[in-house]
């Protein structure tokens, strides 16, 4: 069939709203199966142990850190509650005084007790960082 019979065929026919969302809807239905038939399980299935991987790493490299030794709360709360860089992890932590120990400067006491840095000061360190 030619092309202007086509386009004749096609200008008689007038195409309605209420046709067009059909046609949307059946080729998002079709769509979706396909998704499915292609393999969105599967790649679920492989992804979540990859990034569950990932995150543990994340989490040993924090604990890891020689900024987390005497701020081992803040380095918990970083690994676990933010998903900030390493290097902005280690920044943050690195600006929070150490819990006990003389060198910190706080002679035992809670940073709360000691004048630690305050959050903002710490968000303010932080935040150019996570910035990507």
């Amino acid at each position: 069939m030619s092309y202007s019979r086509l386009s004749e065929m096609y200008a008689s026919t007038p195409i309605t709203q209420a046709d067009l969302d059909e046609a949307r809807a059946e080729g998002h239905a079709a769509g979706l199966a396909e998704g499915k038939r292609l393999g969105h399980e599967p790649g679920k299935a492989e992804g979540v142990p990859i990034g569950a991987a990932a995150e543990r790493e994340r989490i040993n490299a924090i604990f890891s850190m020689k900024e987390a030794e005497g701020r081992e709360a803040t380095a918990r709360h970083f690994a676990l509650k933010t998903d900030l860089s390493l290097d902005g992890v280690k920044v943050a932590i690195a600006g929070v005084p150490k819990v006990g120990g003389h060198s910190s400067g706080t002679y035992g006491l809670a940073p709360s007790q000691a004048g630690a840095v305050p959050w903002s000061e710490i968000a303010a360190i932080v935040s150019p960082l996570t910035r990507r």
